[in-house]
């Protein structure tokens, strides 16, 4: 499914997604989400539980950034 699609079905949550096609600059365009959560806390802990798997995946949040949010890159 389209990423856009992804992030306008899941708003407000974040979302641990498994990357099917990416984009010339390695920008995800297709994928599947494997998990999400309102808590990225929780997205994170699931992400560990796919640690030794060869996954291309992506963490995003399905909303507006909020000026208390920080990002990590």
């Amino acid at each position: 499914m389209p990423i856009s699609e992804l992030l306008k079905q899941y708003d407000k949550e974040w979302l641990l997604i498994k990357v099917h096609k990416f984009d010339e600059n390695w920008e995800p365009v297709e994928g599947e989400v494997i998990f999400h959560s309102p808590s990225d806390a929780e997205v994170g802990r699931e992400m560990l539980k796919h640690k030794d798997e060869q996954l291309d995946f992506t963490v995003l949040y399905a909303g507006e950034y909020l000026e208390e949010m920080a990002v990590l890159l």
